[in-house]
Order: C-alpha cells, then structure tokens, then sequence
C-alpha cells in the first residue's frame, strides 16, 4: 500500500548506506519510506524489533530493542526518539558495567562527551555518569552531578546509594563520600 513505486528502493538505499547499529540503520530506511510517499493510508504506528542472532539462553538479553509507536500523529518521528534514548542508554549503561569490570577510565571516556540534561528525563543518565564517576576517582565531579540530581529527581540518588549496598560496588566508601548530604 506503498504511496509510490519507489519507497522499496529507497528503504534499501537508506538501510545500505545508513551507519552505526541496526535499529538506526532500520529507522533511516523508515524515514527514507516516509520522504518518498510512504504508506498511502499516512501514518499510524512504527515499530522496531531487534534481537540477537545468537540466543544465549536468557531472553531478556536477547531482544535489543524492542520499542513501538501507535495512534501517534508522527509515529516515525517518535520512534526515531526512542531509538536514540535507547542507545543512549545502553552505551551508558554498558559504561557503568565495564567500570564495574576494573576499566572505569575507559568507560567514563566512553561517555564524558554525552549530554546529560538536568531533566527528570534523563535522571538516570545522570545516576549512571555519576555512578562512573565515583568508580574513575572523580568523586567531587560525581558529588557534582549527585547534587544537581538532588534537585530534579531526588528518588534516583536513593537508587545511587542503593548501589552501595549490591555488592556490585568494591568501594562502598566512596559511595558514602560522594552522596553524604545529597
């Protein structure tokens, strides 16, 4: 129910010539669909569904992204925002495990340049960077960014210090020294 003949062709160009994962690779051939006509009935819903080639036996690791959009005025528009959140989200995440791993100054390199707004919506990006921080030794940048959290969305530094007591945290110290009063 394509809108023209080429909306096929051009998904494929946009998917062959995107870059970076799959899901921003799928979302360009989305967007090239609606540039050429798209679906003659316009717009309903959007949706993306990613997993892994390989199953590894635990199916909550297996579905990368797994996000959809209905009854939206521009659902392509509005998937491509939560694609992007969601790969935000997992490179910081992903961040956060490897200086878990012993690789703090790596990870925090990783992710230094990502913005972060003070916002409730990204609130747990901002846990997350100060949660890297505090494992890289940066802990007045980590105190910092706890502190501004405080503001906006004070139940995500309650989820900060919880971390301290996981176990997954081999300086608990830190934790304490760097959210005391925030």
């Amino acid at each position: 129910m394509m809108q023209t003949d080429g909306v096929w062709e051009t998904m494929v160009d946009a998917f062959e010539r995107g870059s970076g994962s799959l899901a921003t690779r799928l979302m360009a051939a989305l967007h090239a669909a609606e540039e050429t006509g798209g679906d003659f009935r316009g717009q309903r819903s959007a949706a993306i569904k990613v997993v892994r080639a390989t199953r590894s036996g635990r199916p909550w690791r297996d579905s990368v992204v797994d996000l959809r959009v209905d009854d939206h005025e521009t659902p392509v528009d509005r998937l491509g925002a939560l694609v992007e959140r969601s790969a935000r989200y997992n490179r910081m995440v992903g961040a956060f495990e490897r200086a878990l791993d012993g690789q703090a100054l790596q990870a925090l390199e990783a992710v230094i340049d990502m913005p972060v707004a003070d916002t409730k919506s990204d609130a747990d990006m901002q846990m997350w960077r100060a949660a890297i921080l505090t494992l890289a030794g940066r802990e007045d940048e980590a105190a910092s960014a706890l502190a501004a959290l405080k503001e906006y969305a004070p139940e995500f530094v309650d989820v900060f210090r919880e971390l301290e007591t996981t176990g997954l945290v081999d300086e608990p110290a830190a934790w304490k020294r760097v959210s005391p009063n925030a």
